[in-house]
């Protein structure tokens, strides 16, 4: 698979969005009714967002500037369809994908914060507030160790995807 800027990038990714979609919009209708009962709001961080978007592969001419949506804003769609209020942190280790993706986010309701930095460093001692979501979707090895402790951290507010 093709890495550019640390992001992976291959003929299955547009199917790996469209997946993630359904599940999210799952998990979206299940948090929208635990937050609403038991407070504290909702927390959605994606801790290897990319860029946001991508090339559109799906044509031949190498000057099509057509692209994909990423994670992020999968996520900021549905945030917006379903007019629910969320914390929305995006983490990536590349200046360049936190730049892109910040020119590529849309106005939207939800409060989001950009951190250029590894995942391990930016929720190094993170507790959800509320009801949440974590989703890693690294390339490469996954830090499980981090995962674990992050869960343990907050295995009773916060899934992770």
């Amino acid at each position: 698979m093709p890495v550019i800027n640390g992001t992976g990038c291959s003929a299955e990714t547009p199917r790996k969005h469209r997946d993630l979609e359904l599940a999210l919009k799952v998990w979206f209708a299940i948090a929208a009714q635990v937050a609403k009962k038991h407070g504290g709001g909702l927390t959605v961080i994606d801790a290897t967002c990319g860029p946001g978007i991508y090339p559109c592969d799906s044509c031949e001419d190498e000057k099509c500037e057509k692209t994909r949506r990423g994670s992020p804003l999968v996520i900021l769609d549905i945030l917006r369809r379903r007019e629910m209020p969320a914390r929305v942190m995006f983490i990536d280790s590349e200046k360049t994908n936190i730049e892109t993706l910040q020119n590529a986010v849309p106005d939207h309701p939800a409060y989001i914060q950009f951190e250029c930095g590894r995942y391990q460093d930016v929720l190094g001692s993170f507790t959800a507030p509320g009801y949440g979501l974590l989703l890693i979707d690294e390339n490469g090895v996954l830090d499980f160790d981090f995962v674990k402790s992050f869960y343990e951290r907050n295995s009773k507010t916060i899934d992770v995807l």
